[in-house]
C-alpha cells in the first residue's frame, strides 16, 4: 500500500518532516563540489530565500526556519506577486501563497544596489554607456567564460543592441521586418504577450504545439513549420514548460528559417537556468549557437538581466543580439526611432550583474535546482503521479490540474481547476492565460516551505 492511500485531513497535524528527507538525498547526490555542500541538514535549499516573504504560518518553529541574514523586502506589499493577498482573490481562511508572477524571493546582487547608488549620488546628466554594455554581454558570452557556457558560440560586442524591454524588442522587431496580416509561428503554450504582440501587429498566430510527454526531452512537430510565415517568435527556454529544443532541433529551425528567408526572434530571458544535468546546472546555450548558418540567419536573440538577477523593477536591463549586420542596423533603427533603447541606471545594472554577479548567479541555481528536485522527491514520496513538467530550464511547475487519466490522481482531496486552488490559497498563474486552460504555472523560485505547503494544499487540501 502507497503512503498516499494513508494520506488525509488529519494528516494536517503531523511534523513536516519532508524537506530534512530531501536534503539527506540532495546532499548525497549533489557531491562535496556543491555550493550547498557544507549547509546543514534542514537548510540546503534555503540560503537565497526570503522567509519573511512567505505565509506566516512557515515562520513557526521546526527546523526549517531560515535564519539566513537577508535585508527586509519593505515594499513587499506592492508586488505584484502579493497583490492577490489583499484583493480577495482567494477565500481561503489562511494566507495565500504567491506562486504566481515570475520574479523570485530573494534580493537582487548586493553589489547591483551599491553601483545604482554611486551613480543617483553623482551623475545626473546625459551619458552614453551602450560600448561597456556590449562588452559586458560579449564577455558574459564567452565560450570559455565562468558561466558553464562551453557549448556557446562568441557575440560580438558590434552585434549588441540595449533595448527598453524583452517584449517592446519582440514588438520592434515584428514591425520592422513583417507586416499586417503575416503568419508567425509560435510555440504553445507560451508567454502571453509574445502571441499579444502578433495579435495587436494585425498578423496571425501559426501555432506548433510541445509535446512534453517525456518529461527528460520535450520536443516539437518539425513538420508542423510554416514555409509562407514571415517570422518566427520562439520562447526559448519556453515559459511555461521549461522546454529546451535539441541541437539537432535547433538546427533544422535555423535552416528552415535561413531556407525560407523568415525572421527568427527568441526570448532568451530564461536561459540562465539551465537544469539538463541534475545537480549541474548551468546556463542554457543561445539559441541555434551550434548551427552552421546561424550568423547568416536573420535571428534576433533578445535577453534581459531581470529574470537571472532578480531585476524586473530596473526597467530596460534587456538587450538584443544581432547576428547579421545588415538586420542589426535595421532592428537598431528602428528601436531608436521609438525611443526603446536601454536607460543609463538599467545598463549599470546590468554592466554589474554580468562583471560581478556570478558566483551569486550560481548560488541561486542550485537553490532553485533544490526546489526543482523537491518536486520530484514531494510526488515520489507520496505515492502521487500527476501530469506535469519541470522541463530542462526554469522555476516552474506546470501541472495539469483536468487530467483525464485519472489513475495518475491517486489522491481524493487534489484541486481539479485553478479556482480551486485559488480556493485553497494557492496563487499561481491560469494556465488559460498560456493558451492551455486546465493547467497551473508555479513558481519555484521561493522558499521551499511554500512549495511544500502549495502541493500539499493542491493535492491534500492539508493546511
Amino acid at each position: 500500500m502507497g503512503r498516499h492511500s494513508k494520506m488525509g485531513l488529519t494528516e494536517a497535524k503531523q511534523p513536516r518532516s519532508l524537506l530534512s528527507k530531501m536534503d539527506a538525498s540532495y546532499h548525497a547526490a549533489s557531491g562535496k563540489n556543491s555550493p550547498m555542500a557544507n549547509v546543514s541538514n534542514g537548510q540546503a535549499g534555503q540560503a537565497c530565500w526570503h522567509a519573511q516573504w512567505t505565509a506566516p504560518s512557515l515562520h513557526e518553529g521546526g527546523d526549517h526556519t531560515c535564519n539566513t541574514p537577508m535585508a527586509k523586502d519593505n515594499l513587499a506589499h506592492t508586488r505584484t506577486k502579493f497583490l492577490s493577498q489583499q484583493t480577495g482573490e482567494s477565500t481561503t481562511p489562511v494566507d495565500p501563497l504567491g506562486m504566481g508572477i515570475a520574479d523570485m524571493d530573494c534580493p537582487p546582487p548586493g553589489v547591483i544596489g551599491k553601483r545604482l547608488a554611486a551613480a543617483l549620488s553623482s551623475h545626473y546628466g546625459y551619458h552614453d554607456i551602450h560600448h561597456a554594455t556590449a562588452n559586458a554581454v560579449s564577455h558574459w558570452f564567452k565560450p570559455q567564460g565562468t558561466q558553464h557556457r562551453e557549448t556557446n558560440s562568441p557575440v560580438s560586442p558590434h552585434s549588441v543592441v540595449g533595448v527598453a524591454s524583452v517584449v517592446s524588442a519582440v514588438d520592434v522587431a515584428l514591425k520592422t521586418f513583417c507586416q499586417p496580416g503575416d503568419s508567425i509561428m509560435i510555440l504553445t503554450p507560451t508567454y502571453g504577450p509574445l502571441k499579444a504582440c502578433i495579435a495587436l501587429n494585425g498578423m496571425q498566430a501559426h501555432d506548433i504545439a510541445i509535446s512534453t510527454s517525456s518529461k527528460a526531452a520535450h520536443s516539437i512537430n518539425l513538420n508542423a513549420l510554416c514555409e509562407n510565415a514571415s517570422a518566427m517568435v520562439l520562447c526559448h527556454p519556453n515559459n511555461p514548460t521549461g522546454t529546451v529544443l535539441s541541437e539537432q532541433c535547433q538546427e533544422e529551425i535555423v535552416t528552415f528559417c535561413h531556407q525560407h528567408n523568415i525572421l527568427l526572434v527568441t526570448d532568451e530571458v530564461h536561459s540562465e537556468f539551465g537544469f539538463s544535468s541534475p545537480y549541474r546546472p548551468a546556463s542554457v546555450p543561445l539559441f541555434g549557437s551550434k548551427s552552421r548558418l546561424r550568423d547568416r540567419c536573420n535571428i534576433i536573440h533578445i535577453n534581459s538581466v531581470s529574470k537571472a538577477f532578480n531585476l524586473a523593477a530596473v526597467p530596460g536591463a534587456s538587450y538584443a543580439i544581432v547576428p547579421n549586420p545588415d538586420s542589426k542596423q535595421q532592428f537598431a533603427q528602428a528601436i531608436k526611432a521609438r525611443h526603446l533603447e536601454a536607460s543609463f541606471l538599467s545598463q549599470l545594472a546590468l554592466i554589474a550583474a554580468y562583471k560581478e554577479g556570478g558566483a551569486w548567479l550560481n548560488a541561486l541555481r542550485h537553490s532553485i535546482d533544490y526546489n526543482r528536485q523537491f518536486v520530484d522527491f514531494y510526488f515520489n514520496y507520496h505515492g502521487l503521479h500527476p501530469d506535469y513538467t519541470l522541463g530542462q530550464a526554469g522555476y516552474f511547475l506546470w501541472l495539469n490540474l483536468e487530467s483525464k487519466d485519472e489513475s495518475r490522481y491517486t489522491c481524493t482531496f487534489a484541486a481539479r481547476s485553478f479556482q480551486a486552488c485559488l480556493d485553497r490559497g494557492v496563487m499561481g498563474t491560469d494556465g488559460q492565460s498560456f493558451g492551455a486552460p486546465g493547467f497551473i504555472r508555479l513558481n519555484l523560485a521561493c522558499h521551499p516551505r511554500v512549495i511544500e505547503q502549495a502541493l500539499d494544499r493542491i493535492f491534500f487540501n492539508r493546511f
